[in-house]
């Protein structure tokens, strides 16, 4: 109003005048009520940051308390057009940041305790980037377990960001996202590598076991065993069922194998019973009193059943004449 008064100069009328001054006043009264309402509300919230002292709330809960009674108090500076410097200027604003300041002093302990803690954890959580950053781009080329390592140990920190300063978390969380894909891509990679190289192994086993005798087979089935463990793992489902290829082919030899061995130990065991027999008869034999003829037919007989039993290859013992 008064910006447009000098616009109408002399042409107001007196009663326009009296009219633009009872506004003003009016006005000005509006105004002493909205500071009077500030200044009452002003108290209230500092008479609710004193009580915080004695709350007992966690230290947390108290910052979070206090940057909201912050908030409304800077509402209040905003609705009486008070600027930065002129709201410092108030005796009250000042009262009231003091109050601020011992309600959250009992608490600082914790927060730079916790400070010191997001600290080292932000210093490991950059050694695990490092490290991890370092096997994608290492000219030596990382195992698959290696590998595996550094984004398992990525995904645990990501999953913990939050022991980490907020302001930290943004900036790590995408380092660590964008590592932990190209840990992925370089795994994959390996995987597809350790297929094709399995599956010559497979190709190659197959073909030597073609017509080959029962210790070449095996011989090559070993061979193939240890060159497969030396080999990296290929993606799960494909691994397992590469792996169930190999032992479709290795299998039936080392059963053949098993099989003969203890059919061997069986005839072996049964040409030693009959050895025993034998022995323990010829035994009997020589104990008893007979005259030297029936003692030289039966131990001629004897010795023909030791030819017919015996090979020459069983290591049992043949009884002093």
């Amino acid at each position: 109003l008064d910006a447009k008064k000098s616009e109408f100069g002399a042409v107001l009328a007196a009663a326009d005048k009296r009219s633009l001054g009872d506004a003003k006043a009016k006005l000005g009264k509006l105004l002493g009520w909205e500071r009077w309402s500030a200044n009452k509300h002003r108290i209230e919230l500092c008479d609710e940051v004193q009580a915080l002292a004695a709350s007992g709330l966690h230290p947390d809960a108290l910052q979070a308390k206090i940057t909201e009674l912050k908030a409304r108090w800077a509402e209040l500076d905003k609705l009486d057009g008070l600027d930065a410097e002129a709201a410092k200027a108030l005796g009250i604003g000042k009262r009231f940041r003091a109050l601020c300041f011992e309600a959250i002093k009992p608490a600082q302990g914790y927060f730079d305790k916790r400070k010191e803690l997001r600290g080292l954890k932000r210093e490991e959580t950059e050694i695990l980037i490092t490290r991890a950053q370092t096997l994608l781009t290492s000219a030596e080329v990382a195992t698959p377990k290696a590998l595996l390592d550094a984004r398992g140990d990525l995904s645990e920190r990501m999953r913990n960001l939050d022991q980490l300063d907020p302001k930290a978390r943004a900036v790590l969380s995408k380092q660590i996202r964008e590592i932990n894909d190209g840990l992925s891509e370089k795994l994959n990679e390996q995987r597809k590598v350790a297929e094709t190289d399995k599956r010559k192994l497979i190709a190659r086993l197959r073909r030597d076991l073609i017509g080959a005798e029962p210790s070449a087979a095996i011989a090559a089935a070993k061979t193939a065993q240890s060159e497969w463990k030396s080999l990296s793992r290929a993606d799960r489902k494909i691994e397992d069922e590469l792996w169930a290829e190999l032992r479709g082919l290795v299998d039936p030899h080392f059963a053949n194998a098993k099989a003969a061995d203890e059919k061997l130990r069986t005839d072996e065991s049964e040409k030693a019973a009959a050895a025993e027999d034998i022995i323990n008869r010829t035994r009997a034999l020589v104990s008893v009193v007979h005259a030297e003829h029936s003692v030289a037919s039966a131990l001629e007989k004897l010795e023909n059943e030791w030819r017919a039993h015996m090979q020459a290859d069983v290591p049992v013992e043949k009884p002093n004449a």
